[in-house]
């Protein structure tokens, strides 16, 4: 066990004596047992243990037992006390997921304030046989069945290849104690009832159920990088991002066979899940079909015509800008006077300078707003416009209009004048081009 550990640490992981690491402890025979051997072959480390106060005294207990082990060890430990169940009530989370949260967040802030280069936590292979089964249940594709791997970014788990039994047994032959958590024999949390039911149901069946199980997650890993190595080179012929947009060209997607765990593959770095993919490519039958949105937490997903459009969630309020004067307009635009009338570029318009009433605005278009095109005899509702002109949603959030001092609208800037205000002389006229 211990040659593995170091393989893992070393070679796999990556981390050397020279890294600084911060270990995750709880007490138990895990964590423990990783401490020690950090510790016993030099390795430069310090311990962080999380107290979420849901078990009363032996919470407590795990927190004392680990203050010793720190001191016993001469290594430096960190301790946090989490109201874990007020934390799940405020967040709406459930116990798990909220003492996840806390203790990730907290362990990047000691990264963050400390400069450590690895966070180490003790899963094992049965922790990653367990999660097989929850993600399993959970349909989360290939990614989620793989188990748990050796690193993840700067998190090590330099024991994810051997069992829990292993773990325990080099405990007990070098007489390391460790805690006992009660909560562990209960079955009404998830990956608990798996442990003590579905499991032994298992090897009922087939003794050597766990380690069969471990091997084909060793495989399914495998499956998962040539997988990534497949997206990563089909991908910039789907996708391309502009102006803190991205946009995955539908036809393209829908000629491939496997579009659908292609498209999840193609979202999930912006939050999207695995069952938002298939409503979208619900939402898609038809290439005409457009206008639904989806989700997350951080980004939009908007079913366009012939892309699906990915830009980020903004919680900014809008944003006016207002000229009181012909000064304070030269600061949002390059002016030019004495001007013929010349066909202008997108980001230009040419107007007769006493065609202006103060304050002049820069806004979003609002709803009811409506305009007379450049052109046309009758006024059309700027939603109306945009849809003509076929903006994507990200597009539309980020086109403006020019408003005179009236309420007239003057501009939508970069696309279409208003009839309203085109100049019938050349005199007093002035060029208005955008700066960048």
């Amino acid at each position: 066990m211990e040659d593995e550990f170091l393989h893992n640490i070393s070679l796999t992981c990556s981390a050397t004596k020279k890294h600084k690491l911060l270990l995750a402890i709880s007490g138990g025979a895990d964590s423990v047992v990783l401490a020690h051997l950090l510790k016993k072959h030099h390795f430069t480390f310090e311990m962080a243990h999380c107290n979420f106060s849901l078990r009363g005294k032996d919470s407590a207990a795990d927190e004392l037992f680990c203050k010793k082990l720190s001191d016993k060890l001469n290594v430096n430990l960190h301790i946090s006390k989490f109201n874990t169940k007020k934390y799940a009530a405020e967040q709406k989370l459930s116990i798990q997921m909220a003492a996840r949260e806390l203790r990730y967040n907290w362990f990047n802030t000691l990264i963050a304030t400390y400069n450590f280069d690895y966070l180490l936590t003790a899963h094992h292979l049965n922790d990653s046989v367990e999660t097989f089964f929850i993600n399993l249940l959970r349909g989360s594709g290939l990614k989620g069945i793989k188990g748990i791997t050796l690193q993840n970014n700067n998190v090590l788990r330099p024991l994810t290849t051997i069992s829990r039994l292993e773990i325990e047994q080099f405990a007990h032959k070098h007489n390391i104690a460790y805690c006992t958590d009660k909560s562990n024999f209960e079955d009404k949390y998830e990956r608990n009832f798996i442990r003590l039911n579905i499991i032994p149901l298992l090897q009922k069946i087939n003794t050597n159920a766990e380690q069969q199980i471990a091997e084909n997650l060793q495989n399914f890993n495998n499956d998962y990088q040539l997988l990534s190595e497949l997206i990563t080179f089909i991908k910039p012929t789907l996708l391309t991002i502009k102006n803190n947009s991205c946009k995955i060209d539908k036809v393209k997607l829908f000629r491939l066979s496997a579009h659908k765990i292609l498209l999840f593959y193609l979202v999930k770095d912006y939050g999207f899940n695995f069952q938002q993919t298939q409503k979208i490519i619900a939402s898609s039958h038809s290439l005409t079909k457009s206008g639904q949105t989806f989700f997350t937490k951080t980004h939009l997903l908007v079913n366009e015509r012939a892309f699906f459009e990915i830009s980020e969630l903004t919680t900014e309020k809008e944003v006016v800008i207002s000229f009181t004067n012909y000064t304070q307009l030269k600061k949002h635009f390059t002016i030019k006077k004495n001007l013929t009338i010349n066909p202008c570029l997108k980001n230009e318009i040419i107007l007769n300078k006493n065609s202006l009433i103060y304050p002049l605005l820069i806004r979003n278009a609002k709803t009811g707003d409506k305009f007379v095109p450049f052109g046309n005899s009758f006024s059309k509702k700027i939603s109306d416009y945009y849809k003509e002109q076929k903006l994507s949603y990200h597009e539309k959030q980020n086109t403006q209009l020019l408003i005179n001092g009236d309420g007239k609208i003057i501009w939508v800037i970069g696309h279409r004048s208003d009839e309203r205000f085109k100049v019938k002389s050349t005199k007093n006229l002035i060029k208005l081009t955008l700066k960048k």
